[in-house]
């Protein structure tokens, strides 16, 4: 089923900067599995590995860089939907769940809010998300 337009135009976001938003958060779940599968591998061997430039990392470190990269972008989706909520807490796994998932808004359930007001939070959503990313 297909989303509601955003009409993030008026807010200085193109068409083309909506839709690189909108698959920025699509990764959301991905990068939670990944998050899982590096902290769930523990101390993982010390072998060294070539890297680009010459220098040699281990693995140690190259899986660090990757995890404080993953959280990164949790963290940029996270810090955006506690703006766009603005201390309405229970709007926030709602809007979570729509933006990282694509869930319409008739599927999500019981939201507290109406469907106007539901939208609105997605628009300050990416406004915020988009501030974020610059």
């Amino acid at each position: 089923m297909q989303s509601k337009a955003l009409k993030l135009e008026r807010y200085g976001i193109s068409k083309a900067r909506q839709y690189e938003l909108e698959h920025f958060c699509l990764q959301y779940g991905e990068w939670k599995s990944e998050k899982n599968r590096i902290t769930l591998l523990g101390s993982p061997d010390f072998e060294a590995v070539h890297v680009q430039g010459g220098a040699s990392a281990s693995r140690t470190e190259n899986l660090a860089m990757r995890l404080a990269e993953i959280d990164e972008k949790i963290q940029l989706v996270d810090t955006a939907l506690v703006k766009a909520v603005d201390g309405d807490k229970g709007i926030l796994e709602f809007l979570k769940k729509h933006v990282t998932t694509k869930t319409t808004y008739e599927y999500l359930g019981r939201i507290p809010c109406g469907r106007k007001k539901f939208y609105q939070y997605r628009r300050r959503f990416f406004v915020e998300l988009d501030k974020l990313k610059k």
